[in-house]
């Protein structure tokens, strides 16, 4: 008889699957009845249970999936809920206001239990999620710093697990579209107080960092989670009150440095031309915040210029970089479209993988990307 042999990573992915099709397919999605919100925070209990005092490691097979997957279903189908609390408590209750207590009880303990099981999960994987989600800038006084001052690219990894950053990002980003505020006031420990230091500097931080990453994963999941908090800042209805204040601080603060590693991921150091679609999103998002500035937003492609001033950048001479910096300030002005701006990210980088970088600039090639976006 041929002894049965088991691939252990096969049955714990398997596990993993079995236990994330249970708390998503679980999860009520009207809480009215009476037997659903009791279910509803016995799963919440399963999910953190999971990740609860579990440290991963590089070697180790667990998977934090399931709970994330719970974490991120429950953002979806609930995060108004749990907004619409995170917001009264922002502004304080008014005692003569007319509302349900009830509601207001059940949306707290959601927003309490999304918020115990994103951080427990954190908790378990913080080692591996790289120096800046473990070691952000601060300012002096050990404060947040929230200065809009450009910092020097590095342009390689800042030792992230690709396993643990992306999916990670990927549950914020769903918090971003559907509960911002509760995300933009989440902690960075459950042992932490939420005045103290919040968890979207972090999160922001580790993703602008990630745009450079060699793994896909990780590079399109930190520029999808960037884009989704400009479009928050830009698009909410509570964008110009202090509910999102946080956000936009920190949004500012690394506007320059996301505009750096873009390009220059455009110019060639992107390892795939499959991360173009969601860096040129982002890009034209970033580029559409200087639309009421116009010395600020010729100052910041002035910068742009200088950076693809080094050969180790940009390869298509001093006409092709002339041409592409008056393109950027056209999406400024929102006169370049999201897709104009998708095929000039493309071509861009296509040049930048030839074989011949040194004769590129004077080049046929080059010649006919001048007259292609000449006067887009």
């Amino acid at each position: 008889m041929v002894p049965l042999t088991l691939d252990l990573a096969f049955v714990v992915k398997s596990i993993a699957n079995a236990l994330e099709t249970l708390l998503t397919k679980c999860m009520p999605t009207n809480l009215d009845n009476d037997a659903a919100f009791p279910l509803l925070q016995e799963l919440f209990q399963l999910a953190t249970l999971l990740v609860e005092r579990r440290k991963a490691t590089k070697d180790e097979e667990w998977n934090f999936g399931p709970a994330l997957a719970f974490a991120g279903t429950a953002a979806t189908i609930h995060g108004k809920s749990i907004d619409d609390y995170a917001r009264l408590i922002l502004r304080g209750r008014d005692n003569n206001g007319k509302t349900d207590e009830s509601n207001d009880e059940r949306a707290h303990q959601l927003g309490t239990s999304l918020e115990s099981l994103i951080l427990a999960s954190i908790e378990g994987v913080q080692e591996l999620l790289g120096i800046k989600w473990n070691n952000p800038q601060r300012q002096g006084n050990g404060q947040p710093a929230f200065e809009s001052k450009s910092e020097p690219v590095d342009h390689g990894s800042s030792h992230v697990s690709n396993t643990a950053l992306a999916p990670m990002l990927q549950v914020l980003q769903t918090c971003a579209e559907h509960c911002p505020i509760f995300l933009v006031h989440l902690p960075t420990s459950r042992d932490q107080d939420r005045n103290e230091d919040l968890l979207i500097l972090r999160a922001i931080e580790s993703a602008v960092s990630s745009i450079l990453e060699p793994d896909v994963a990780t590079a399109t999941s930190g520029m999808s989670f960037l884009e989704a908090l400009h479009r928050v800042e830009a698009e909410h209805p509570d964008a110009q009150s202090g509910s999102l204040h946080p956000l936009k601080e920190v949004l500012m603060r690394v506007r320059q440095e996301s505009l750096n590693r873009i390009m220059i991921g455009v110019c060639g150091k992107f390892g795939t031309s499959s991360v173009l679609d969601v860096a040129a999103t982002l890009l034209h998002r970033l580029l559409r915040t200087y639309a009421f500035n116009v010395d600020e937003c010729r100052t910041t492609l002035l910068g742009l210029a200088a950076l693809s001033n080094t050969e180790d950048h940009f390869w298509l001479g001093a006409i092709g970089r002339s041409i592409v910096l008056d393109c950027l300030f056209k999406c400024c002005q929102n006169q370049m479209s999201p897709e104009q701006l998708r095929s000039l990210t493309e071509a861009i980088w296509d040049l930048h993988h030839c074989d011949t970088l040194e004769a590129l600039s004077d080049s046929d090639a080059v010649s006919r990307f001048c007259q292609r976006f000449t006067g887009v």
